[in-house]
């Protein structure tokens, strides 16, 4: 006859010893209840001490007590959500308002311009994928596939800020760009391109490898209670690591450009200074946020949290102030919404010569391109 044995949790899991004022035994010395989880544990469940302390099972209480701390979020923590959401729908309005003002001004598209488009691009997808984060609760396949755009989107914005430093530094330094070369820039630009996004896909696509693996206990993938990076190996070595090397990158790239610009003359009032001054400004902010919000990570919720989380929902807005708030942008904008108007006007007055009409709205169309040049 088979016999069966009921063997004791007790033996296999990490203990925590709570103190005789931590939870009531019940008269029959048969459970316990603990107060801080609000939770009765069989005798199976835990063991007795002959100082009149027990040592229970640390899965048996932990889970608990983070179930009860995030059904009762506290005043701390509903201000900073509201904050966070505020900062971040505010960074998302002027990302895409920035956007949308590049692709209808021809003058501003051009390499330079198109990088911070894409940047732009990518930083606006990185947050919003943060705000629809913090509405998911639960850990599924969603959750899964979130977590990997955000990597990959916040990777792709950085190193398009790769991209636009190592461009001003060809544009000063090596002098190996040539100006109103419509086909290599259009080359320039697809490499670029292939570049910021393909890239991204390294770091993502070596959590994902391993997470296949035998090492489940390095908990690698994408999921868990934050909708990202499983654990913190993974996010040092596939998120952090990364973004460390690319700031580096940046830190070189703008060290010789301006070692450069302050010792050539010639350069101290063009415009390509005033653009690589912008976007220093915008990699100082970038970079600064995510140092702040790094160190952030490894705390509990401080004055230091919202200070972070201010200066990194502040994006948007900066990008917004720094490449379209000026004289030019508005002439030019002015511009296109007079030629807009003159175009509606023809065509309203010409309903007779509709193909007449087609090839004047075109032609109307390029000259506005041309004289915004």
């Amino acid at each position: 006859m088979p016999y069966t044995y009921d063997v004791n949790n007790l033996l296999e899991c990490i203990q925590i010893q709570l103190e005789a004022n931590e939870f009531i035994l019940s008269d029959e010395h048969s459970n316990i209840y603990v107060e801080s989880v609000k939770r009765y544990l069989k005798i199976n469940e835990f063991v007795r001490n002959k100082n009149g302390s027990v040592r229970i099972c640390l899965n048996s209480y932990i889970p608990l007590t983070y179930e009860l701390s995030k059904s009762k979020p506290n005043l701390i923590d509903k201000i900073l959500t509201v904050t966070t959401y505020i900062c971040m729908i505010t960074s998302l309005l002027f990302l895409l308002a920035t956007f949308v003002i590049y692709c209808i001004l021809c003058a501003l598209r051009t390499v330079p311009g198109k990088n911070i488009m894409c940047f732009t691009f990518s930083l606006f997808f990185a947050q919003l994928l943060l705000v629809i984060r913090s509405s998911i609760t639960e850990d599924t396949v969603v959750c899964s596939w979130i977590g990997g755009l955000i990597h990959y989107f916040w990777i792709s914005a950085f190193t398009w800020t790769n991209v636009c430093c190592f461009h001003m530094f060809k544009l000063f330094v090596k002098q190996s760009l040539v100006h109103g070369d419509v086909s290599a820039d259009r080359k320039l630009f697809l490499k670029y391109c292939v570049i910021s996004f393909t890239f991204p896909l390294v770091p993502v696509c070596a959590n994902l490898v391993v997470a296949e693996t035998e090492l489940d206990s390095l908990l690698f993938g994408y999921g868990g209670s934050k909708c990202f990076l499983k654990s913190p190996l993974a996010l040092i070595i596939t998120f952090i690591s990364p973004i460390i090397l690319q700031v580096l990158f940046n830190v070189i790239m703008f060290s010789i450009t301006f070692h450069f610009i302050r010792n050539t003359p010639k350069v101290q009032s063009s415009k390509e200074r005033n653009d690589l001054s912008i976007f220093f400004k915008l990699f100082i902010l970038t970079g600064v946020s995510w140092v702040f919000v790094i160190v952030d990570g490894f705390f509990e919720v401080s004055p230091f949290t919202f200070l972070a989380t201010i200066i990194s929902g502040s994006l948007g807005m900066f990008i917004f102030i720094s490449y379209i708030c000026h004289k030019k942008v508005f002439r030019l904008l002015s511009h296109r919404l007079r030629s807009s108007n003159k175009t509606k006007t023809y065509l309203s007055t010409s309903k007779t010569h509709v193909n007449s009409n087609s090839k004047t709205s075109n032609i109307e169309k390029a000259k506005s391109c041309i004289t915004e040049i």
